[in-house]
C-alpha cells in the first residue's frame, strides 16, 4: 500500500513537471514557426533599414473633382469625378449603376478637354445605408484604353500633382 500511496502523493508533482514540459515544447515550436514565416519579433531591427523611394515613383491614384457625362440611351446624366486612377475612376452620382454595367463616360479633363473612355462598374455603394456613406458613387474601370488613352490619364495626374506640389 505504501507504493501505491507516494505515487498519489507525486501526482500533482508529476502533472506540474508536465505541465511545464508541455509549454516549454509549445514555446520552442511557437518559436521556430515565428522564425519559418520571417518574425523576427524585433531583434534584428538593428540592421533595418527602409528602402527610400525612388524619386520617379509612380503615384496611381489622386483626388480628381472634374465633372462627367454618362450617355446612356434613356439621356445623358451628369456627375462627378472624384479620383482618377491609371486604370479607372470614382464616379460620384445618386443612383449608381450596378456591377458589371458598361457605358461611355465623357470626362472633362481640363478647362476646354474632354475626353470619352468606356468604362465598367467594378464596385457600387448601392446597398450600404445612407448614414454609412461618406459619397455615393461606384468605382469603374476603363476598358480598352490606348496608349495615347493612358498618355492622356498619365498627363493629368502628373499635372495635378505639380499643381499640389506648387500649393
Amino acid at each position: 500500500m505504501d507504493g501505491k500511496s507516494s505515487i498519489i502523493h507525486s501526482l500533482p508533482f508529476i502533472s506540474i513537471i508536465l505541465a511545464l514540459l508541455f509549454f516549454i515544447f509549445l514555446r520552442v515550436i511557437s518559436r521556430y514557426k515565428k522564425q519559418a514565416f520571417g518574425d523576427t519579433g524585433g531583434k534584428n531591427l538593428l540592421n533595418f533599414q527602409f528602402a527610400e523611394k525612388d524619386e520617379e515613383a509612380h503615384v496611381e491614384r489622386i483626388q480628381l473633382k472634374r465633372p462627367a457625362l454618362i450617355e446612356k440611351p434613356a439621356g445623358v446624366m451628369k456627375v462627378g469625378i472624384k479620383e482618377l486612377t491609371t486604370s479607372g475612376a470614382f464616379i460620384t452620382c445618386p443612383q449608381p449603376f450596378p456591377f458589371g454595367e458598361t457605358f461611355p463616360i465623357k470626362i472633362l479633363l481640363t478647362d476646354r478637354n474632354t475626353h470619352t473612355f468606356h468604362a465598367e462598374v467594378v464596385w457600387n455603394n448601392q446597398n450600404v445605408i445612407e448614414a454609412e456613406i461618406v459619397t455615393r458613387g461606384m468605382k469603374v474601370r476603363f476598358l480598352k484604353l490606348s496608349d495615347s488613352d493612358r498618355k492622356k490619364i498619365d498627363e493629368i495626374i502628373s499635372l495635378r500633382l505639380q499643381a499640389k506640389a506648387l500649393a
